[in-house]
């Protein structure tokens, strides 16, 4: 039997149902150059330096002009983020 006019199995009073997605955007408070592996940081919880290590890592195992092509790209493409320095995100 197909039913018509029903809504999708997401319930009002659910968690799930008043969650916003949330953003990537870069850093304003985490920032050494463009603030993308303090966005990276931000987003996921965890420590900037930490990050910034794993990203200097992957770019010596894996060459270190396409990292900086990756990261001037990520930089031009992440939108800056507005509001206070500091300010956590919307979840």
């Amino acid at each position: 039997m197909i039913m018509q006019g029903t809504e999708s199995p997401v319930r009002s009073g659910s968690p799930r149902a008043s969650q916003a997605p949330r953003r990537f955007y870069r850093s304003r408070s985490n920032r050494v150059l463009a603030g993308v592996c303090g966005g990276i940081a931000e987003y996921y919880g965890s420590d900037a330096t930490a990050v910034r290590l794993l990203t200097l890592v992957l770019g010596l195992f894996t060459g270190i002009l396409p990292m900086i092509i990756l990261y001037l790209v990520a930089a031009i493409v992440i939108p800056d983020r507005e509001g206070a320095p500091g300010e956590p995100y919307d979840r």
